[in-house]
């Protein structure tokens, strides 16, 4: 289980991805924001709701995002990353504007899988 904290950057979880790995991040718990006034979400963020300032513009905003060395990704609520597409530290964040952290509210949990792709 790893902790994604909304008003943190970029956390590393610890998993280095190698091309021999598969990893499966899944949400387990917990509500985040982006701020006042916004509403709490779970790791797919907020699908009705279009704001541009964010660090990924066509991601929900509040959505769960990885970072795989430099390749970035949508993880939400559920994504399979696979070693053999991509490789390096595995980081986690939230999707907001890159200089808004500091008034975000909450945290997740995931699950994050580890499994042999030999």
């Amino acid at each position: 289980m790893f902790e994604v904290v909304a008003s943190k950057n970029w956390r590393y979880t610890g998993v280095d991805i190698t091309p021999d790995m598969k990893i499966i991040i899944s949400y387990e718990k917990g509500k985040w924001n982006i701020g006042h006034p916004y509403p709490y979400s779970d790791a797919d963020g907020y699908a009705d709701l279009v704001l541009a300032d964010r660090r990924f513009p066509a991601i929900n905003s509040a959505a769960l995002m990885g970072r795989v060395g430099n390749k970035e990704l949508k993880v939400a609520n559920y994504c399979e990353i696979s070693g053999s597409q991509m490789t390096g530290r595995l980081a986690l964040i939230i999707n907001d504007h890159p200089s808004y952290y500091d008034d975000n509210l909450g945290r997740i949990t995931v699950k994050i899988c580890i499994q042999s792709s030999l």
